[in-house]
């Protein structure tokens, strides 16, 4: 097997005491110093970010990021509403999917930030007002058809 040094890092976590915490070991291949992952940050193995804390830290954000630029791009077509909203349906939930299924994200911290989000995009699109409720709106073919007429 050959191991190529600039595709790998380390990452050391030691127990001092009675508490673990991380460190920087040094790791030579081939008489070449593999480089460490910095005290406080993280690394991606396979599409999964990890750090000391295991906070997925660098998933919410990715997140978040990943949401409003989608939503912004979306916005700026020149498209009908119905259309953004599809788009937004089928083209965000996708791209967003994969954090859900490697990091374990919770239900509040998805309501607390995400929702909010989307929540203003799809009022601004639909013209609902910021007193109108989302939790109980569903979108019939009929109201979309109903809304491209007009």
């Amino acid at each position: 097997m050959i191991i190529r040094v600039d595709k790998c890092v380390t990452f050391g976590m030691k127990k001092v005491r009675t508490k673990s915490v991380q460190y920087q070991p040094k790791l030579f291949i081939n008489s070449q110093l593999v480089p460490c992952v910095s005290t406080g940050s993280s690394f991606k193995y396979l599409g999964r970010y990890f750090d000391f804390q295991m906070s997925n830290y660098m998933h919410k954000s990715e997140l978040i990021d990943m949401t409003n630029t989608i939503l912004a791009q979306i916005d700026q077509l020149p498209l009908h509403s119905k259309h953004k909203i599809l788009l937004f349906s089928r083209h965000l939930l996708s791209k967003i999917s994969w954090h859900f299924t490697v990091a374990d994200l919770s239900k509040t911290w998805v309501s607390e930030n995400l929702d909010n989000i989307v929540a203003s995009y799809v009022r601004k699109r639909l013209e609902i007002p910021v007193c109108g409720a989302l939790n109980n709106f569903f979108l019939t073919d009929s109201f979309l058809l109903k809304q491209s007429l007009v």
